[in-house]
């Protein structure tokens, strides 16, 4: 399973950090009776009560943007060595 986590704060001038994820195995399963939700499975879905089994990083890069204005599409320049 593929996902992005974006995270920004609400100003013109402010940061947005980005992360790539990669998940493997069945991190998230439907809850009963209710459309639409999702939640982190507790256990292995194939395996009854065996724990689940989960390769991640645990710090994954992140990207992170500093804006002279977001509105006008203006970031500030990448540091050197960045």
């Amino acid at each position: 399973m593929l996902g992005t986590v974006t995270a920004q704060d609400d100003r013109d001038n402010g940061s947005t950090d980005r992360w790539d994820l990669v998940l493997t195995g069945c991190p998230v399963e439907p809850v009963p009776d209710h459309d639409s939700l999702w939640r982190i499975a507790p256990w292995h879905l194939t395996e009854g009560s065996g724990l689940r089994t989960l390769d991640y990083s645990l710090l994954p890069p992140r990207q992170r943007i500093h804006w002279v204005s977001r509105a006008r599409g203006i970031q500030l320049p990448a540091p050197n060595g960045a």
